[in-house]
C-alpha cells in the first residue's frame, strides 16, 4: 500500500458488487473479470459499473449509499470501464 491520497472505487447495482483500488488499470481488470463471471453465472446479458475518483487514501473508511461513496469531492469518471481507460485516467486525475 502507498501513501497516495485518492484511490478509485466501482459499484455495480446490477452484480451487488463494489470494489476499490488504488491503480486504476487493477480495478479495470478486476471488474472486467468479475463482470464476465457474473454473467457467465447470472445468464444476465450485461453489467454495468460506475467508477469514482475518492479524494481519500485506499485506508479510509466512509459511507456508502446506493453504490455511491459519500464522500466530498469524489468525482465520477464513468459508467464504462473501457471509457475509463481510454480517456486515460491515472494518477494525475
Amino acid at each position: 500500500m502507498t501513501n497516495q491520497k485518492f484511490h478509485y472505487f466501482a459499484s455495480s447495482k446490477t452484480a451487488n458488487d463494489w470494489h476499490s483500488r488504488e491503480d486504476i488499470r487493477e480495478l479495470v481488470d478486476t471488474i472486467n473479470k468479475l463482470g464476465q463471471d457474473f454473467m457467465r453465472y447470472s445468464g444476465i446479458t450485461s453489467v454495468e459499473y460506475r467508477i469514482w475518483r475518492v479524494p481519500l487514501p485506499i485506508a479510509s473508511t466512509y459511507e456508502i449509499d446506493r453504490y455511491e461513496p459519500q464522500v466530498e469531492g469524489s468525482k465520477e469518471l464513468s459508467f464504462s470501464p473501457k471509457t475509463v481507460l481510454q480517456r486515460g485516467y491515472n494518477e494525475a486525475h
